[in-house]
């Protein structure tokens, strides 16, 4: 397969698609997967500062939240890329 055409292809498709819908249509796609799952865990001071501050800090134990945020960030990206028509997000391939 010709990978280059292919992708300028699903470029200029996209392209001629409105920011505003092709994000609206994006985040109902997503929420699809996404919202099946929730965990929450308690946050406080520490859920407050900026996210390297906080991965520095994870070991104290005073920021639970980090951990969900983790979970989800790593859900996120597997839907992301795991998405029909594509390569598995896995190290083991098809």
């Amino acid at each position: 397969a010709n990978e280059s055409r292919r992708t300028s292809e699903y470029l200029k498709r996209a392209m001629q698609i409105p920011y505003e819908k092709a994000l609206k249509s994006h985040i109902a796609y997503y929420k699809k997967q996404f919202d099946r799952v929730r965990l929450t865990l308690p946050a406080g001071k520490a859920s407050q500062l900026e996210t390297p501050k906080r991965i520095e800090n994870f070991g104290n134990g005073e920021d639970m939240a980090m951990a969900a945020l983790l979970f989800h960030y790593g859900r996120y990206l597997l839907i992301s890329s795991s998405q029909p028509g594509g390569q598995p997000a896995n190290l083991q391939g098809i």
